[in-house]
């Protein structure tokens, strides 16, 4: 089981049938609460996956809900399809496409279309059994290459401008993209009282929905002026000195804006290719989440699966670019880290603001530290020419050495050998040689060169197990 976008991407099979037939519930369909909700399945970029992984002479079979009066859900399918197959370098998509409907109301107000969209085009013996299957079991064909079908889907598929008529229509029949995965989404803002959607319950409930975001996005502001911009301004009158309420308010504000518009538009399209989240929860005694999994209510990945889906976040990333760099971090090429290069260095680095964390090594033992979380404790501290210390700790070298085989053993740098005997006293050809070696016969390390220990693939997938047994002895 696991997301179908998710496991197409990943998977390196070629199917002949891929099926997707009302896989959304019929209650949250109903209700609209999929309106303004995300929907990988129905993009353009997973109709050109879905086209790659078919076998020569495979099918793609979609159904959704029917509504003849006006079909605006099945027409954003069709739409889809033909937009998905064109993006896949198909000239003529309209050859490869039919369209079948059942006109018995499935539910209250709708039938139901289906959708069968073929790698290759559909020969003529095809196009006729599909005929025939549908006259024999009371359904309609929309359109089929070579038939002589009319109506709005048959109007779409063969239009020479058809973004011209996918912008006249009533409703939005436009093609989701990654970028905007809004499959379910069939209202344009600027419609919103046109009273275009009264002729069908899901319609009517997606301008409600879109209504819903309005008026929340509206309270949203008000209590954030009410109780975030107000007592701002009122503690700005109080104070008798300067203005730094608004810097601090200034610099919370971007780390909020850079949430929202970096990181997770960033987390939203990697989901998309990982399915589940590219991080696992290590259970700890005595926690709710051990209490659960000791009641048999969570049961536990198994480690294989934790491994092939690192593995694939690795691949995806790479051929996207992104250099692998450490263990859990990637980057383009000159856009590394500078601050953790520091940090897996034991370079000095300081630390402002509250919560900003600093490491000094000038002499033994070396130092770090924290600053307190809470602002105004931060700023009491500064008032009072007082270091704003919250936490510090004394570090010996052989603690320092440790840190440093285990941080760097997780890049791609590698731990150098040089540098832990000079710097920290520690020879660890002469104190873990028998561990390298298997490690190195085991393929979970590189051949050593030029003093260098560095992980292989296999070995990124074991590096804390890697990392326990090229731990410093300690002194």
């Amino acid at each position: 089981m696991g997301d179908a976008r998710s496991y197409v991407a990943r998977s390196k099979a070629r199917f002949d049938i891929i099926q997707a037939s009302l896989v959304d519930t019929f209650a949250a369909t109903s209700a609209g609460a999929f309106a303004l909700s995300e929907n990988s399945l129905y993009t353009r970029e997973a109709f050109v996956d879905y086209y790659n992984h078919l076998t020569e002479d495979g099918v793609l079979t979609l159904s959704r809900w029917y509504l003849d009066e006006r079909p605006a859900e099945t027409l954003r399918l069709v739409s889809l399809a033909l937009g998905g197959w064109e993006a896949a370098g198909v000239s003529d998509p309209g050859g490869h496409i039919i369209v079948i409907a059942n006109r018995e109301l499935v539910r209250s107000t709708e039938g139901m279309a289906t959708i069968i969209i073929k790698r290759s085009p559909f020969t003529l013996d095809e196009i006729g059994m599909l005929l025939g299957v549908s006259e024999k079991m009371g359904f309609d064909v929309l359109y089929a290459p070579a038939l002589p079908t009319s109506g709005p889907v048959h109007d779409l598929v063969v239009a020479e401008a058809r973004q011209v008529l996918i912008d006249a229509y009533p409703l939005d029949i436009s093609i989701p993209t990654d970028d905007r995965p809004f499959f379910f989404n069939l209202v344009r803002y600027q419609d919103l009282l046109a009273g275009n959607t009264i002729l069908s319950e899901a319609y009517s409930t997606a301008q409600q929905s879109a209504w819903v975001l309005i008026v929340m996005l509206f309270f949203t502001m008000l209590l954030s002026v009410a109780f975030v911009f107000a007592p701002l301004l009122w503690l700005e009158r109080s104070r008798s000195a300067g203005r730094p309420a608004s810097r601090f308010f200034i610099y919370i504000a971007m780390l909020g804006v850079g949430f929202m518009l970096l990181e997770l538009p960033t987390v939203q399209r990697l989901t998309v290719y990982l399915g589940s989240p590219t991080y696992s929860l290590t259970v700890e005694e005595r926690t709710p989440l051990w209490k659960q999994v000791q009641l048999g209510r969570i049961e536990p990945v198994d480690g294989d699966v934790h491994t092939e889906r690192f593995r694939f976040a690795i691949d995806y990333l790479m051929q996207a670019g992104y250099e692998h760099y450490e263990i859990s971090s990637f980057a383009l090429e000159g856009y590394r880290s500078i601050h953790n290069h520091r940090y897996w260095t034991h370079h000095n680095y300081i630390g402002c603001g509250p919560s900003a964390h600093s490491f000094w090594w000038r002499g033994l033992p070396a130092r770090r530290w924290s600053n307190v979380r809470n602002l105004n404790r931060y700023q009491a501290f500064l008032a009072g020419h007082t270091r704003p210390i919250e936490v510090q700790e004394e570090l010996s070298l052989d603690v320092l050495a440790r840190e440093y085989v285990m941080l760097r053993l997780r890049t791609s740098d590698g731990l150098d050998l040089d540098v832990l005997e000079n710097r920290y006293g520690v020879d660890l050809l002469l104190d873990r040689i028998d561990e390298l070696a298997f490690l190195e016969e085991s393929n979970f390390i590189e051949p050593i060169r030029n003093q260098i220990v560095r992980l292989t693939e296999l070995g990124k997938t074991v590096c804390d197990s890697v990392t326990e047994r090229l731990m410093p002895k300690e002194n």
